[in-house]
């Protein structure tokens, strides 16, 4: 496996690995969520969808939950749905966390 992964979850169409997600992370109250992989002809499908929400659930119980994706509407707009906030944009990328300190909450 490779090094600091946590899990990694997969999609499958028989006998073909379509789809692939990889969590990552040492630490108790963070991850990362990365390498949501889908191959071309599958995607479209809510493969990537599916393969965040099983992430997602995986690890309900750390507090942080940090989304490395690309930049794209459709998974923008999914992510908010789910409560991430987009904290940075990149030219290829984007971070999305799950949790973010609002104006009112700093002291």
């Amino acid at each position: 496996m490779i090094l600091n992964t946590r899990q990694v979850f997969s999609a499958w169409d028989k006998e073909e690995l379509v789809g692939l997600a990889r969590v990552v992370g040492e630490e108790a109250d963070k991850v990362y969520i990365q390498d949501i992989l889908v191959k071309k002809d599958y995607q479209g499908r809510k493969i990537e969808y599916t393969l965040l929400k099983r992430a997602l659930e995986k690890n309900a119980q750390i507090p942080q939950k940090i989304l490395l994706t690309e930049s794209s509407r459709n998974v923008i707009r999914y992510c908010r749905k789910e409560g991430f906030t987009v904290s940075e944009q990149e030219a290829f990328g984007l971070i999305i966390n799950e949790y973010s300190i609002k104006k009112e909450d700093t002291f």
